[in-house]
């Protein structure tokens, strides 16, 4: 299909010379823009209008923000940090609607909360640092199930813990920064390694 405004220079080595010379970007932007246009205008006008999905924080006491944050999409839900005034922040999921949307662990009970950060699904498990209190924060595992979710060895001893840096996701791999270290965790054997 020909594009307007696109030379129609065979260039011997393939292709377009002129698409070459412009950026296919250049040529491909028109396209995008009405496709996107086109998909957006076929949905319903509910699932394109923004709307609570559910107030989070409820406490008569202090009425505010949940503050959500950290989404992370693991399997069938989204899982996010949240303060619903009751538990501090700490961990929250959600498949879309109201009725499965809630606090999925209280991994420091209590009014001070763990404040989950740094969601990552890697392969079968969705790895997260928290705060439980005891042992700073450190990295936590979960399968999915509040049963299956728990702290991973200690990788700084102490009450401190750990801020984790530059986390990448290679295979069904976690590697990730501690100050200077480099360390890695499978998601098939979650056991934490220095590599580096």
């Amino acid at each position: 299909m020909p594009v307007a405004g696109a030379e129609s220079t065979v260039d011997p080595r393939g292709g377009c010379a002129g698409a070459r010379r412009r950026g296919y970007g250049a040529l491909l932007r028109p396209m995008l823009r009405t496709l996107a246009v086109s998909l957006l205008a076929a949905l319903p006008a509910a699932q394109s209008a923004p709307r609570l999905l559910v107030d989070v924080n409820t406490e008569p006491v202090a009425p505010s923000s949940s503050h959500p944050d950290d989404f992370a999409r693991f399997g069938a839900w989204d899982f996010f940090s949240a303060d619903d005034g009751v538990h501090g922040r700490e961990l929250f999921r959600t498949s879309g609607q109201a009725t499965t949307t809630g606090l999925f662990a209280d991994l420091r009970p209590g009014p001070g909360g763990s404040d989950p950060r740094d969601l990552v699904q890697v392969g079968t498990r969705l790895f997260f640092t928290a705060d439980d209190g005891v042992h700073g924060r450190e990295l936590w595992v979960s399968d999915g199930t509040a049963g299956g979710t728990r702290m991973l060895d200690e990788i700084v001893p102490g009450p401190n813990g750990f801020t984790m840096r530059l986390p990448l996701v290679v295979r069904s791999r976690l590697v990730f920064a501690v100050t200077t270290e480099l360390w890695v965790v499978d998601s098939m054997d979650p056991v934490p390694t220095r590599i580096a």
